[in-house]
């Protein structure tokens, strides 16, 4: 009946508008974070360092370069194969299918600001340069300790230089170390179950 009907449409509609406002803080969030930065961490020394960090997750190139020395190694050789799979699986899933799902613009593109690299063609969400760093970080970690550590440290400069650039907004950044995580910490989950396997030291 209509009376039946009533609390279910009003239900629904609350839901919606809750969500609406969920969003909408979510953007003002995202939009106050990297005003800040722009506003208090910009400086000559700043902009040229943060330039070169995201240059080394471009196209994710430290990490596959990484998972050629360890192909190249004897010791290491199918923990970098297993390193270039995820790298591949985390970029599948990231850039090709969520980018182009949800096809969020990029904050440069909703907000003036003068971009210290040239802007990036795809769309912004999530972050790839954050999931492929630590989707590669989280395997770095089982393979060596010290090697994990150093690779998280610089897998967190990468996605703040995200931020820094003005080309990714903060829940890019947060969804795309969540899905490195995510997928490099189920595969190596998966691969850790065959028998006789060892990641290292």
């Amino acid at each position: 009946s209509v009376n039946n009907m009533l609390p279910e449409i009003f239900s629904s509609g609350a839901a919606a508008y809750h969500f609406g406002n969920a969003v909408d803080m979510r953007e003002i969030l995202d939009q106050a974070i990297l005003q800040f930065i722009q506003e208090h961490l910009r400086n000559g020394w700043s902009d040229a360092f943060f330039t070169a960090i995201t240059f080394l997750g471009d196209s994710g190139i430290i990490w596959i370069a990484f998972s050629l020395c360890l192909v190249c190694s004897k010791t290491y050789r199918r923990q970098g194969l297993v390193l270039l799979a995820v790298l591949a699986i985390t970029f599948l899933v990231g850039d090709v299918v969520l980018k182009n799902w949800i096809q969020r613009p990029r904050p440069f593109q909703e907000m003036p600001v003068e971009l210290l690299i040239p802007p990036p063609e795809s769309f912004s969400f999530p972050s790839g340069h954050t999931s492929s760093s630590f989707a590669a970080a989280s395997v770095i970690y089982r393979i060596r300790k010290s090697w994990g550590i150093a690779a998280f440290i610089l897998a967190v400069l990468i996605g703040f230089s995200r931020l820094f650039l003005f080309v990714h907004y903060p829940t890019d950044v947060l969804a795309g170390a969540v899905l490195g995580l995510l997928v490099g910490n189920l595969v190596c989950f998966c691969i850790g179950k065959r028998k006789g396997w060892k990641w290292g030291k």
